[in-house]
């Protein structure tokens, strides 16, 4: 799944991630310069927003419906709430990028 997401959007065959969540400043295949690419801090607020509402709800309805003491709670929400920031920031940074990318054409 996340080979999708590390696709040049141009040629289609070279890798734009440098690690897990810093862009390269160029593809390997084509070329194609990203170091003058800024998303600024869109994707950081948008994970935020997304991972928030997931978990409040998740909570939310693990409260009403198991009511599991509060350790419980303290115990899963961490790990919980780190994992989907990491995934959805890789991926809300990838589709930046391809926005900035088709605006600046």
């Amino acid at each position: 799944m996340f080979n999708y997401f590390n696709i040049c959007p141009l040629c289609k065959k070279g890798t734009i991630f440098k690690n897990f969540l810093e862009f390269k400043d160029h593809c390997n295949i084509c070329k194609q310069n990203f170091s003058n690419i800024d998303i600024g801090d869109g994707a950081s607020w948008i994970c935020m927003f997304i991972t928030s509402i997931l978990v409040g709800v998740s909570v939310l309805f693990l409260e009403i419906f198991i009511k599991p003491p509060y350790w419980l709670h303290l115990l899963i929400w961490p790990f919980v709430i780190l994992f989907f920031s990491l995934i959805f920031l890789r991926l809300i940074k990838y589709y930046l990028l391809l926005a900035n990318l088709s605006i600046n054409k």
